[in-house]
Parts: structure tokens; C-alpha cells; sequence
């Protein structure tokens, strides 16, 4: 059967949710010298990175504004009695060798208040690069209103025209210093605490599926450019043209007062429920999927806002009309505000982080320029005539669901959806059975309906899905309508024939057989060569995992082809250990360097070692050496799948442990069964005992069966050849000192790392904790750190597939 005959194809496109989910059309770019400074995202669209200033460096949460040019932070001179600064990480030049004093007084004025200071120059690292003699503001004074901000500073990323007292904005500095590869940078903002991204010297076509939109910046100063128009259903706004500012500054959206007190009435007016109070515009939560798109023009192409993007779904409060009940509601807030109130300006548009969420924007100042892409999700048809839906497709269900109109008028989670009217629809069966629904990300329950489903342009008869009507809260926050499951019927709730299965039955592919290309977190196994290295220091020692090292390499052979898949395992250490603040240093890294664990000394060792040894050389040692005492062979075991595990001979090097209390199991987890050992060996610190059971090696040593309470592991890829240690180390395993870090929690073997380095990313900058461990066949650390570690691998390298989490590639 010949599966590349492909009748119909649907395109995927990119949201921001769950990793296995993402999906976006890109091309292929280097990103290898990009620096990138990962933002946070904080309550009310406000986002802030962290950067370093002075040497030895002081860091601070900042934020990066397109709408100013200067820099400040709080100086250790802001008077001690201006609570506006006491509560911020302050700058303090006298800690500071690479200060210098300039001294020259400065006012600065934002849209949230005024401060004062004087100027300073120091080193400021940003995104992993030193700008050299950098100019800014120590902030003396500040307004009230800047002690409710979660950052510290501001730092412009406009034009020099409008930076206060002509210092050189940085990004300036870093231009003329030949710091990036072009006078670019973008912007990637989602919803999420981690995840946006700031990218200084170009852009990660990994945010964007569509070609960027270009509009010459009108006015060098602020990142100003013309608008062609703005329409609201039938209503058109600056119809001759007008100017608008990118600002990622500013949490709203601002307009001409009639204008923008046009599209706030049209939203009271439309929802009926609205209240104006206090300026402030005020619109029924439940009602948002009904308000009007406004769409911005752009070098004649249409820039789509959705209620969705528009109205503040997260603060939210209750109104009751009168006494009764009856009219209680949730209201929620329109972003669109006065420009003249905001900003001074009556006639200018200023797009806020609600346009640059739904857009990823550069700003290129080699050619004055600002650029604007669209990301989507899948679209697929429901009804005739049609009514269209985005789509999660998700191979770890079987059911299909879209939210029906009569979803309870007070659940958010439906409310802001496209949703599904039976009523509408000539060719809608009624089912009427209820079903309840179970997914990850929360519960839905409904009843079942059959109608047409157009996926691909292919019309699926006579299909039965699920009318949701009550959602849980968490669907409010997603991108898209409903979830089209492509599993197996088995798993079907009601016993439902999922889509795919009916186009096979109606003949509507010529293969049962379904295809994706999802071009987010990949790896290309043919250019593995090509991807970072990642260094942790121990010690102030350099210990470098290249990425033959942390990616595992599989060839899986069947009947018909044969192929290769290569994955990462960086994973998240909560999911797998519940701590989200430790590294856990599993098999990648031991392979990579001989271990020693030393009882007596309460300390762990590496050794920077270079193995080269082959899979056909055999090595023989005596036993009677003074190096170490007794060895145990480890054979490498491989499953067909992405792990490795060690295990040991039953009798431990021929030393009989006298006496060794140890658990007999009854019963145990189904997942013990794809395991290709008996049992597990212990061999951490006593501390952790589960019932104060003896370690077998604390027995060792207490009987006396080694010269040393020390042992080591010698590891490879290889069936044999591994080795475990007791007594002591191999000479031969290592060609250099061991580098010696001290144990800091007696329990698993829990040292400190200094740092962790990637290209120009420095992690766990002050310090962090690392576990080593031989039961674990990955690298794990804090989920923001490995996210990055993830996207910059898939940066690269643009061809694999993401499933479960894991980074899958095949070639």
C-alpha cells in the first residue's frame, strides 16, 4: 500500500498551550548567534526579563519598553523614606569595579508617573552580552504609582531621537558595539509566566507561519508607523489614514476619544449589559463570543482582534442591578482607552500588548521599519451552511467536541467561543444523549448530535460529536473552540466513531493512515553536530555535554522501512520529582564523565575524562589492586525506546553482605513490568531509608568488605564494558584529576553547581542544587531553564515531531 498518496491535507497552525499540541508552519533560519532574553508574563499584560549590571554583576527584574529610549534603575541613594523605591533590588555603584560616575541630573517621564536621578555608566549584561559603558538613570525619586509594578527598571527600546539628555539607548550601544547580528529585534508575547521572548539581532520564525507585513516607521522616535484604516462591523475608522505607536509598554489599547467612546458603546450596546463607570468600560464575560472583531490595515492586509484579545477576562468582577438575584452578572474590561488621557496625544493610536499578543512584531532599525506576523491553530467546518472552528487535533483522544450555543449563559469558558447552533444547520440530526468528557486540561460535559464535518475541504457525513455545554474554567484560557480526537474507536466515550475512523468507513482518504508535521522542539539527526553545547561549572571547572551526549539517538526497524528518531531529555524536574528548583544529573551526564561517590569524605567527584574506549576491546583488572577493591559488570540494556537503564549481577562482586535486611515485593505498578531488570539497589546515603532499612553499601562498609567507603561508576553505551566500583576508582577510566564537590544534603547525593551555560545563556547564575543519579535516564531541571534548553535545540533545527512532551525527530 503506497502511504504517500495524499488525498487531502489540512494546515496546523501555532498556539501557545501544551507542548505536544504546538504546531506552526516555519522556515528555516540559524539562530545559533541570536542572544534572547526570556520574559515573564505578570498579572494586568505587564512582562519584565532579567538583566545584570556592575561587576561583579547585580541583577534586576526589567522591563522592556518600545515606547522610551532611557534606562533606569532604582539607585541605594533612592531617600529611604520613598517606599516607591525601598521595596525594589536597588543598583549600588560602590559594589561596582567597572562603575563610573557621570552625575549629570535627569528627569524621566512615563505614561505610569516621573522620576528623578542622575547618570551613570557600567557594564550591562542583557540576554548573556556585556554592553561596555553603558549610560543610565539612578532613580533618587519616583511617583507612587511605581510602587506597583513587579519590575524594578525600565529599559527603552526606542530611537535616540527621544531619549532624555541624548543617552545612547542600549540597544543603540549594542548596535555600534557589534554586539548583534543585525540592527533588529522582536518581540514573541504569549499569555503564560514563561514562554515570550525578547530577540535581539533578528527573528525565531518558530512564532510566526506567515510572511511578516512591513510598514516604514513614519516618525523616528517612538517605533511610529501609518494605520490605513480600522474597522468595526460597518463602521470605519481613520478612513484617510492614520498614525499608530507599537508599544510594549502599554497594557491597553488607545485611540481619539469619539473613536475610541465609538467602539466601547458598541460593546455596551451589543451585550446590553455593560456598565460605564469611572472611564472604565464594563461588558458581560459571558457575552464576549458576540462582540465585534476590529480589524487594523496595514499596508492594505487586515490585522484581526477578536473580543477575545480585546476584553480583560482576567480581573473580573460581580454586579447585581438590585436586590434580587437576577441580574447578577461577571463583568469584565475593554482594553481600549483615550489616547489624550493616557498619552497626551488626541490623534494617534497606540497598540499595546493586547495587538503585539495576537502578533509577533519586529522592529528593524537597519531599514526604519516595523514588521507584524499572524499565528493560528487548525480550522475545520461544522453544518451546512458552514460555521467554521479552530481545533486542537489531539492523537490522546477519540471524541470530538465544540461548544454548543446554549452553553450556560454564566460559564466563561464557553461564552468567549465560537459555538455550534443545531438550529442552523438543515442537515443536524438530534441524539440528545448525555456524555461527559475528560481531558488533561479539565472536564466538559453535554449531549451528542450528528451533522456534517468539513475537515480539509472533505465532507464527513452524518458524524456524531459532543455540544458542550458546561465547560470547566480552565478552557477559558486556550486558543482554540473544541478538541477533534484522532485516536483509536476503543477509547471513544459512548463508544462514539471518532472522524478519522468515519472517513475510512465513507471512503474519504485513499490510506487508513494520518500524517502530522509539527515544526516545534525538533532535532535534525543528521545535523546533531550543529546544536549547543550545554556546560555546567562545578568547582569553577567546566564540564561540557555536547549534544551527542544529551541526544539520544534511536534506529527502529519494522517490515517495511527503517528510521531514525532522536530526542532530548531535558525534562521538567517537578513532573518527574516534584521539585521544580534542582537539577537531576541522570545517565546523559555520568556516560559523559567517570563518577565517584565518596561516603567518607561526603562528597561526589567528576572527572573530565574523554572515553574511548571501543565496543570490542576487553578489559581485564585484578582484583588484588590497590585502587579499588571490587568491581561489579553493568550491562547496557536497550529497549527499542528512549531510555536506558543499568543493572547489576545479583552477588555483588563475588563479596557475600552478611545479614542485609531487604524488601520482598508483593505487588507492583504495571509500569515495573517494561523493565528489563528484577529489582533495585539502593545505593544512596542511609538518611533516606524508607523504615531505616540499612543501604547494602553502608552494610559493606560496616562488615568491612571495602577499603574504602567510596564507590564509582565507569558507564557507556556499549552492551558491556560498564562497570560499578567498590572500594575505590579505575585508574583507567581517567586521564585527569577528579574535580571534588562536597555533598550539601546528606540523602541522595546533592552537591552545588555554579552555574550552567548555554551559547550566551547563563542559568542558575547565583547557584543551584544538582542531584547525581544512576536511576534516572535524562537531564531535569526548573521548567523555565529547560523550556529554553528545549526551544533553542528546536530553534535549530526545524524537521522533528513533539508528542507527550518529549522532542522526537526522524529523518
Amino acid at each position: 500500500m503506497d502511504f504517500f498518496c495524499v488525498s487531502s491535507r489540512i494546515p496546523l497552525y501555532r498556539t501557545s498551550y501544551i507542548r505536544k499540541w504546538i504546531s506552526i508552519e516555519g522556515k528555516r533560519f540559524d539562530l545559533t548567534d541570536l542572544p534572547k532574553a526570556r520574559l515573564f508574563y505578570l498579572y494586568d499584560k505587564q512582562y519584565y526579563g532579567i538583566i545584570s549590571v556592575g561587576t561583579p554583576p547585580q541583577k534586576f527584574n526589567i522591563h522592556f519598553d518600545t515606547g522610551s529610549s532611557n534606562f533606569h534603575l532604582p539607585s541605594i541613594n533612592c531617600y529611604t523614606d520613598n517606599i516607591h523605591c525601598s521595596s525594589l533590588t536597588r543598583y549600588n555603584s560602590s559594589e561596582s569595579h567597572t562603575y563610573i560616575e557621570v552625575g549629570t541630573f535627569i528627569g524621566l517621564h512615563y505614561a505610569v508617573g516621573e522620576l528623578t536621578g542622575y547618570l551613570s555608566t557600567d557594564v550591562v549584561n542583557i540576554a548573556g552580552v556585556n554592553v561596555q559603558n553603558q549610560t543610565f538613570t539612578e532613580a533618587v525619586t519616583r511617583d507612587l504609582t511605581f510602587a506597583f509594578l513587579s519590575y524594578d527598571g525600565i529599559l527603552g527600546m526606542g530611537y535616540p531621537e527621544i531619549s532624555t539628555k541624548g543617552v545612547p539607548p542600549i540597544f543603540t550601544s549594542m548596535i555600534d558595539q557589534g554586539l548583534v547580528s543585525a540592527p533588529v529585534f522582536s518581540f514573541y508575547l504569549n499569555n503564560y509566566y514563561y514562554g515570550s521572548e525578547l530577540i535581539l539581532g533578528g527573528i525565531d520564525p518558530l512564532y510566526s507561519n506567515t510572511e511578516f507585513t512591513y510598514v516604514n516607521v513614519s516618525h523616528k522616535g517612538y517605533w511610529q508607523f501609518p494605520i490605513d484604516k480600522i474597522k468595526m462591523r460597518h463602521m470605519i475608522f481613520c478612513e484617510d489614514g492614520c498614525e499608530a505607536i507599537a508599544h510594549t509598554g502599554f497594557s491597553g489599547l488607545s485611540g481619539p476619544a469619539s473613536e475610541i467612546e465609538f467602539i466601547n458603546n458598541e460593546i455596551d450596546t451589543l451585550t446590553r449589559v455593560g456598565i460605564s463607570h469611572g472611564g472604565d468600560i464594563f461588558v458581560d464575560c459571558h457575552e464576549i463570543s458576540e462582540l465585534p472583531n476590529v480589524t487594523f490595515f496595514l499596508n492594505n492586509k487586515p490585522f484581526v482582534l477578536t473580543a477575545k484579545d480585546y476584553i480583560n477576562m482576567k480581573n473580573t468582577i460581580s454586579y447585581k442591578f438590585n436586590s434580587t438575584d437576577k441580574y447578577n452578572i461577571t463583568l469584565c474590561t475593554s482594553y481600549f482607552v483615550n489616547s489624550k488621557e493616557y498619552f497626551g496625544s488626541s490623534d494617534i493610536w497606540i497598540l499595546g500588548i493586547p495587538f503585539l499578543n495576537r502578533f509577533y512584531s519586529v522592529f528593524d532599525m537597519g531599514n526604519d521599519r516595523v514588521g507584524f506576523a499572524h499565528h493560528y491553530y487548525g480550522i475545520i467546518s461544522v453544518e451546512i451552511p458552514q460555521q467554521r472552528f479552530n481545533i486542537l487535533f489531539d492523537t490522546d483522544a477519540s471524541n470530538f467536541f465544540v461548544p454548543f450555543i446554549t452553553c450556560d449563559s454564566d460559564n466563561i469558558a464557553c461564552s468567549s467561543l465560537t459555538r455550534y447552533n443545531s438550529s442552523e444547520s438543515h442537515t443536524y440530526i438530534e441524539v440528545g444523549t448525555f456524555i461527559g468528557l475528560h481531558y488533561a486540561v479539565g472536564e466538559l460535559t453535554g449531549y451528542l448530535s450528528t451533522d456534517v464535518v468539513n475537515i480539509a475541504g472533505v465532507n464527513v457525513q452524518n458524524q456524531t460529536f459532543t455540544e458542550a455545554v458546561t465547560r470547566d474554567l480552565t478552557f477559558a484560557f486556550l486558543s482554540y473552540d473544541g478538541i477533534l480526537g484522532m485516536g483509536y474507536p476503543e477509547i471513544s466515550t459512548k463508544g462514539v466513531p471518532p472522524i478519522f475512523t468515519s472517513m475510512i468507513e465513507q471512503g474519504l482518504v485513499s490510506a487508513p493512515v494520518f500524517s502530522f508535521y509539527l515544526n516545534r522542539h525538533k532535532v535534525d539527526c543528521r545535523q546533531i553536530s550543529e546544536l549547543p553545547n550545554v556546560t555546567f561549572f562545578l568547582n569553577n571547572k567546566p564540564f561540557v555535554l555536547t549534544a551527542k551526549d544529551y541526544i539520544h539517538t534511536r534506529t527502529l526497524n519494522s517490515d517495511k522501512y527503517n528510521f531514525t528518531i532522536c530526542k532530548s531529555p531535558f525534562v521538567n524536574s517537578k513532573e518527574y520529582f516534584g521539585s521544580n528548583d534542582i537539577w537531576i544529573l541522570g545517565i546523559p551526564f555520568l556516560n559523559r564523565f567517570y563518577t565517584v561517590f565518596d561516603m567518607g569524605n561526603d562528597r561526589g567527584t567528576k572527572n573530565g575524562t574523554t572515553k574511548c574506549m571501543s565496543a570490542f576491546e576487553n578489559l581485564n583488572f585484578d582484583d588484588d589492586s590497590n585502587c579499588f577493591e571490587k568491581h561489579v559488570s553493568i550491562f547496557c540494556v536497550n529497549r527499542g525506546t528512549h531510555r536506558t537503564d543499568q543493572f547489576g549481577i545479583v552477588k555483588i562482586a563475588g563479596v557475600n553482605v552478611q545479614n542485609q535486611t531487604f524488601t520482598e515485593a508483593v505487588t507492583r505498578d504495571l509500569t515495573f513490568a517494561f523493565l528489563s531488570y528484577d529489582g533495585i539497589l539502593g545505593m544512596g546515603y542511609p538518611e533516606i531509608s524508607t523504615k531505616g532499612v540499612p543501604p547494602v553499601f553502608t552494610s559493606m562498609i560496616e562488615q568491612g568488605l571495602v577499603s574504602a567507603p567510596v564507590f564509582s561508576f565507569y558507564l557507556n553505551n556499549y552492551y558491556y564494558g560498564s562497570e560499578l566500583i567498590l572500594g575505590g576508582i579505575n585508574p583507567l577510566y581517567s586521564n585527569t584529576e577528579f574535580t571534588y564537590i562536597n555533598v550539601s544534603h546528606k540523602g541522595y547525593w546533592q552537591f552545588p553547581i555554579d552555574k550552567i551555560k548555554m551559547r550566551h545563556m547563563i542559568f542558575c547564575e547565583d547557584g543551584c542544587e544538582a542531584i547525581a543519579h544512576t536511576g534516572f535516564s535524562g537531564l531535569s531541571g526548573p521548567a523555565s531553564e529547560i523550556e529554553f534548553i528545549n526551544n533553542e535545540i528546536d530553534s535549530l533545527r526545524r524537521v522533528g515531531i513533539s508528542h507527550g512532551g518529549d522532542i522526537f525527530v526522524s529523518r
